[in-house]
């Protein structure tokens, strides 16, 4: 039999290698046909063409199963198998070529291993695994005869890619000659590349009532646990929750990327705090918790302190701190704790004397408190803080604070004096020198006649009240006229009578009978 070719196209490259030799030996290793036929859409040897009398299927198969994607590094069988379909030829032998890329380059990758019957060979960096000599197919080589053969093949290391695997299968008619009359096809396949699980990463070991996030290289798989009573895993997202002290296993399934298992321990947690929520500045508290041999830590010590083993909180100022206990474990719980400040009364503003029948309002730096007055010389309104003087003399303001942390006050003091020191709202006036309202008789009984004395005539206000400030009558009277007046039906005594136009104030007292 004589040498025959064909063509192996890898990635846009056309080599016309030796696929068969004669009957007593193998062909040349890696050889290059040297008519020129490389550079053709085949080898004229064997017929410049592919043929539809041959069909070639190209298969990966992993224990025995066909599969369409590999694993780095894993080992597997490529089968080429070729099939004759004419009716008109009678092809009984038959040569092949694998080769495997890494797609879209020409760079070989893997590993073919040669079996009895076959040899590799070397063209650049791409490893070809061919026959011997010419190989008999099953069928006679008529019509259904098929040509099989099944190579090892060891998978590039991972990350590599995409890989394609080119094949191609020359069917012979056995004359002896490299001619026409021998048929070849090519096929060639994609097979792109999975990872598998990787180790789980994350935190496996964690308290009860704690979460971690677990994680594989692999992403796109679910999680279970094997005691969700003990660890939780959320099916997707690795979420993995303690529930309670003890150990279970997570497993990560990927498909077919594979499954990888993990062993999660959880420790016991303290359990809660017991203890007060809120105290006082200056007060103590003590926290306790069922489980032992932990310690006491605050958040915040400047709000409260907190022994170490003692579990004794004192309060040093108001705000919140975070109560912790600390099992050696490193496993802990919280407690928040408020500090509220003492009742505070803060500091009052306002006026320091206010006239009989008149309003004043005092305010307190601290909200919320409630006013009193301590004698009966001045009343003020409990909320508001508006004092009316009542008689003249001085009273004693007080506003008190009450809060969980008991009860301040503060101290106003207040003086009462007569209406005649209090403006009437009649506008700015002049002060006479106090001869110009005259009243007579003085002593009087009860009817008198006031007199004012004025550069124009204009109407007065007259207000009458007594020792104790207390308004006891008002009426208006004109100046520059005799007005007769009946004064009051009242006890015997001074009165103080001011009179107040629309440009002065006029004062006088008169004794009553």
């Amino acid at each position: 039999m004589k040498k025959k070719f064909i063509l192996l196209p890898l990635v846009g490259l056309l080599f016309c290698l030796i696929l068969s030799g004669y009957s007593s030996g193998p062909g040349l290793i890696g050889g290059i046909e040297g008519t020129g036929a490389s550079g053709l859409p085949g080898c004229s040897c064997h017929n410049t063409t592919a043929t539809p009398a041959i069909s070639v299927t190209i298969q990966l198969l992993s224990g025995g199963s066909p599969v369409t994607y590999y694993f780095g590094g894993d080992s597997y069988t490529v089968r080429i198998s070729g099939l004759q379909t004419s009716s008109a030829l009678t092809l009984p032998k038959f040569g092949f070529q694998l080769a495997a890329v890494k797609s879209l380059t020409s760079i070989g990758v893997g590993a073919f291993t040669a079996i009895p019957g076959t040899h590799l060979s070397t063209i650049s960096t791409i490893t070809l695994a061919e026959q011997n000599s010419s190989m008999t197919g099953v069928g006679g080589g008529g019509v259904g005869t098929t040509y099989t053969v099944d190579i090892p093949w060891t998978a590039p290391p991972a990350g590599t890619g995409l890989v394609s695997i080119h094949g191609v299968i020359n069917a012979v008619n056995g004359n002896g000659s490299a001619d026409a009359g021998d048929k070849w096809n090519v096929n060639n396949i994609e097979l792109p590349e999975r990872r598998r699980v990787g180790p789980i990463t994350g935190v496996t070991t964690l308290c009860a009532g704690s979460s971690s996030t677990l994680s594989d290289s692999v992403t796109g798989g679910t999680w279970t646990s094997s005691d969700p009573g003990t660890a939780s895993i959320t099916l997707t997202g690795g979420l993995l929750t303690g529930v309670a002290a003890g150990t279970a296993i997570i497993t990560y399934n990927a498909g077919l990327s594979g499954t990888a298992t993990t062993t999660v321990t959880i420790l016991p947690a303290p359990g809660t705090i017991s203890g007060s929520s809120a105290i006082c500045e200056g007060t103590t508290a003590i926290f306790t918790n069922p489980v032992p041999g932990g310690l006491w830590s605050s958040g915040t010590p400047t709000v409260a302190t907190i022994g170490s083993t003692s579990g004794s909180a004192v309060a040093v100022s108001a705000g919140t701190t975070v109560i912790t206990y600390r099992l050696t474990s490193g496993c802990f719980s919280t407690h928040t704790l408020t500090v509220n400040p003492l009742a505070d009364a803060g500091t009052i503003s306002g006026s320091p004397s206010v006239c009989v029948g008149f309003n004043t309002t005092l305010v307190s730096s601290s909200p919320g408190g409630t006013w009193s007055a301590s004698n009966a010389f001045a009343t003020i309104g409990s909320l508001s803080g508006l004092v009316t003087g009542v008689s003249m003399g001085l009273d004693t303001i007080t506003y008190s604070v009450t809060t969980a942390c008991g009860t301040a006050s503060t101290a106003h003091t207040i003086e009462v004096v007569h209406a005649m020191m209090c403006s009437t709202g009649l506008g700015a006036i002049a002060q006479t020198s106090g001869n110009e309202l005259v009243i007579a008789p003085n002593p009087a009984k009860g009817l008198v006649t006031i007199n004012i004395s004025s550069p124009a005539i204009e109407p007065a206000h007259v207000v009458v009240t007594n020792l104790f400030g207390q308004v006891v009558k008002e009426f208006t009277v004109y100046t520059n006229q005799r007005n007769e007046v009946f004064l009051f039906n009242q006890p015997a005594g001074i009165y103080y009578i001011t009179a107040s136009s629309a440009s002065r104030k006029y004062n006088a007292k008169v004794l009553l009978q």
